[in-house]
């Protein structure tokens, strides 16, 4: 059972339970932005694309 079904059942109202939703998805997204300062791969994934893409000739 979620962490919103269990406070839904204790009677919490549904927009407490949305609350709590939300604030655990802002957790995890603080831990991908955390993840990607430690490791960044963006630039290595726009790199890659750029490189891979441009190495096939486009049909006009």
């Amino acid at each position: 059972m979620t962490p919103i079904a269990i406070a839904s059942e204790l009677g919490f109202d549904w927009r407490v339970c949305r609350g709590i939703g939300i604030i655990g998805r802002a957790v995890d997204l603080v831990g991908h932005i955390a993840e990607e300062i430690r490791n960044p791969v963006a630039r290595e994934i726009s790199r890659r694309i750029e490189e891979e893409t441009s190495a096939h000739p486009r049909p006009k």
